[in-house]
């Protein structure tokens, strides 16, 4: 039997709003073990920061 998205996903993602720090939202994924977050604006998707982009960056 297939599984499906909803049985997989992350419940309750972290995320952070456009105006945060690059350098905090490393430490957030640091921190938390993760490998990236959601960026909301007014609480919609607004996109994705992911620990490469700041690591390429060299955040």
């Amino acid at each position: 039997m297939a599984r499906t998205a909803g049985e997989i996903m992350t419940p309750k993602p972290k995320s952070v709003a456009p105006s945060t720090p690059a350098s905090l939202a490393l430490e957030m994924l640091t921190s938390s073990g993760i490998t990236s977050l959601f960026v909301l604006e007014d609480g919609k998707p607004a996109g994705i920061i992911h620990i490469h982009d700041l690591l390429h960056l060299g955040v």
